[in-house]
């Protein structure tokens, strides 16, 4: 079990590590402004942002149930935060929002 999971982290890691600078040169030779960022294509949508933010949803959701006993012990007036944070904008990212709007 051990073996696979380390496999697909390294995996993930190298991807990121050869991704990182293409991303830096991407938005380096940009011919638009930083106040006029225009919405991803709906294909990088598609494939990439919405996965992304359904791991969001799933990794907030689980993180969500100790973040909510904790706040739920020490501020319970103040338990919309983690709620909003972890479960409401990945749903709202996932769900929500228009494909291509990102």
């Amino acid at each position: 079990m051990r073996r696979p999971l380390r496999r697909l982290l390294t995996t993930l890691v190298v991807l990121g590590l050869l991704i990182l600078p293409s991303a830096g040169l991407a938005s380096s030779t940009s011919y638009t402004s930083a106040n006029d960022s225009a919405p991803a294509p709906a294909m990088v949508d598609i494939f990439l942002m919405l996965p992304v933010g359904l791991l969001a949803l799933v990794t907030g959701a689980a993180l969500w149930v100790p973040a909510a006993a904790v706040t739920a012990l020490t501020r319970p007036g103040e338990l919309d935060i983690p709620t909003r944070h972890l479960l409401e904008s990945p749903f709202r990212f996932v769900f929500v929002d228009a494909i291509g709007s990102h």
